[in-house]
């Protein structure tokens, strides 16, 4: 790249000798690469010797390209590729922020994190290890991702309790096929993980079919539809069912043990933990709380309490999503479902909320009113 337009500001990308990208920005950009070229520039360029000029972009303005200098900064390898040779289709897809707005040509107002990774040439690390690699680092897409193609040359091991196959997130196309599996029966057996048993349980309102001597409280109701499990408390709700469902489960387990219970929505969590507490034994007003993603810091401060050991308060959480995995509380001894599972990898996630070994726990249980086991 030797012909340089006229400008006030610059932004560049440089290419240094062991592969790695330099951002600037400058008011003479012939200067500014000629200071690269003998060691005058940045400490970075410096200590790996600049290679080429590889991209630039014209500004009327210094001050812009300063902004457009430390967003592209915050790119990752991969976008920075892209832009470089001119990807058009998949830049915009790549230059996605942590917002979910396009940070192509926008300044954003808070400086995005600079790559770091790229102070180290790509042959530093022998050994990489990508810990619950299914969340993004497999994904061609991700910030992971720059970081992995960047030190190539390491072998690089994924480790994932759960990996997934979908959504452009496919661990198996970026690692190959699993070099060695340890499944969750054989933790069970080695005794690292606490072994459960499911209980199922049916009612006379797992489906629904409207009668016209059925009563319409509100909203409209399709008449002759078979209203099922994925159906109820999104699109249809009937509180006789969920209330006999809570007091079938409440009756069944020991009220003092710490319980999970997963439910469709957030406002059916809501809807069951009031229940529950309307039917608990425990005085306590915080007995069961809900924990969601809408509940804040107070659901943060509720989910510590549950966490710690030595709290008896609160006993029962409800969800939807938000503690499906992630979550290490040892003392659970019931998991409750009440909304449907729509995978084995769903699954194992959830009952993994209850693996975890604890002092005197022989076994938790499952109490299942969606067909959940069938996975």
């Amino acid at each position: 790249m030797t012909d340089i337009r006229d400008a006030h500001g610059y932004m560049y990308i440089l290419e240094c000798t062991d592969g790695s990208f330099y951002t600037g920005s400058t008011r003479d950009l012939g200067l500014r690469v000629e200071q690269h070229k003998r060691g005058e520039g940045a400490r970075h360029t410096t200590a790996r010797g600049m290679a080429k000029l590889v991209y630039y972009e014209t500004f009327d303005r210094i001050d812009d390209a300063f902004d457009r200098e430390k967003q592209v900064q915050g790119w990752s390898r991969a976008k920075k590729v892209a832009l470089i040779t001119g990807n058009n289709q998949r830049l915009p897809r790549l230059s996605q922020n942590k917002s979910g707005f396009s940070s192509l040509g926008i300044a954003p107002s808070v400086a995005e994190p600079v790559e770091a990774f790229g102070e180290y040439p790509p042959d530093f690390f022998d050994f990489i290890v990508i810990d619950e690699c299914h969340r993004g680092g497999a994904n061609d897409e991700s910030n992971w991702r720059g970081i992995l193609e960047y030190f190539a040359p390491a072998v690089q091991l994924g480790l994932t309790a759960t990996p997934k196959r979908k959504d452009n997130v496919d661990t198996y196309a970026y690692f190959g096929e699993p070099v060695y599996i340890y499944s969750l029966k054989d933790g069970i057996n080695d005794g690292f993980l606490t072994p459960f048993k499911v209980k199922q349980i049916s009612t006379t309102l797992d489906e629904y079919v409207y009668t016209p001597d059925d009563q319409l409280i509100e909203g409209e109701i399709e008449a002759k539809k078979r209203y099922q499990e994925s159906d109820f408390n999104k699109i249809i709700e009937i509180k006789e069912r969920e209330k006999k469902r809570v007091e079938i489960f409440m009756g069944q387990i020991d009220q003092q043990e710490k319980t999970l219970v997963f439910c469709a929505t957030q406002d059916h969590a809501l809807a069951v933990r009031d229940l529950i507490n309307q039917m608990k034994a425990s005085t306590d007003p915080n007995y069961c709380r809900r924990v969601t993603a809408n509940d804040g810091e107070l659901g943060e401060q509720h989910l510590r309490d549950f966490q710690d050991n030595e709290k008896t308060i609160p006993t029962i959480l409800t969800t939807s999503q938000k503690l499906s995995t992630g979550v290490d509380a040892r003392n659970i001894r019931n998991i409750v479902l009440m909304r449907p599972i729509n995978s084995m990898i769903e699954f194992k996630q959830i009952i993994g909320r209850g693996t975890r070994l604890y002092d005197g726990k022989d076994y938790f249980t499952i109490y299942d009113f969606v067909k959940a086991h069938h996975h």
